[in-house]
């Protein structure tokens, strides 16, 4: 056995899992569900050639924790968090499994969780982007701390300007516009528009700037945009 050949296999496992929420809604259900189980297999093929491997266990709990991306494939609450206790307890220095572990812990509304292991991750990562990243979504989210949740989201998009997940990006631009920093928000949507350009929030997001804005040529051109790509 070669604990690097599982190390590639788990590392396939996350990258599919990251390719589902790239895509999103942009693909069918059965084609999500195809990436999703290609995630699955391979975390699994990674298990059985170390099943002592974190990593992979933590790409099993993503999986199974029925966020938006995953519901309609497989959901086992129970299962996910199992994995991601043992996860950490293989390896409580992969910073991703704390991340997911939050995620899910928010989701259930079980906040003070959610916060101890965003600090954790944090605490083991302070310079990660996405680190920084989850805990402006968690404090805009859940906590419901707009102070803290931009400090946050600004401290990641700082390390990476061009980082976008989603509703994350969403949420940060949409906070900047309630402060009327209209031309900072202006960057981000054209940021996230440069990354992903299919994104339905970053669609919407731009089309309502512009209509805010009274630029009515800009709104329509994404407004025709996302017409396109979702109706």
């Amino acid at each position: 056995k070669d604990q690097n050949y599982a190390l590639a296999f788990s590392a396939i496992a996350d990258a599919y899992y990251s390719l589902v929420i790239i895509k999103r809604w942009t693909v069918t259900n059965d084609d999500r569900a195809l990436l999703l189980q290609k995630s699955e297999d391979y975390a699994l093929k990674a298990l059985n050639i170390e099943p002592d491997l974190g990593e992979a266990f933590a790409v099993l709990g993503a999986l199974y924790s029925g966020d938006k991306i995953s519901k309609e494939w497989k959901v086992d609450r129970k299962k996910s968090q199992d994995y991601f206790e043992k996860s950490i307890k293989l390896n409580p220095k992969y910073v991703q499994a704390y991340l997911w572990y939050s995620k899910l812990k928010a989701s259930k509304d079980d906040i003070d969780e959610s916060e101890k292991l965003f600090f954790k991750a944090l605490e083991l990562d302070p310079l990660s982007a996405q680190v920084n990243l989850v805990g402006g979504q968690l404090y805009y989210g859940k906590i419901k701390n707009p102070e803290v949740a931009i400090s946050y989201y600004e401290k990641a998009f700082e390390l990476d300007p061009f980082l976008v997940y989603g509703h994350y990006n969403y949420n940060y631009t949409t906070l900047l516009e309630r402060m009327n920093q209209w031309d900072r928000a202006e960057l981000s949507w054209k940021n996230a528009f440069q990354t992903d350009s299919t994104f339905f929030g970053t669609l919407w997001g731009l089309s309502m700037h512009y209509i805010e804005r009274a630029n009515q040529q800009n709104a329509m051109k994404y407004l025709e945009k996302l017409k396109y790509h979702y109706i």
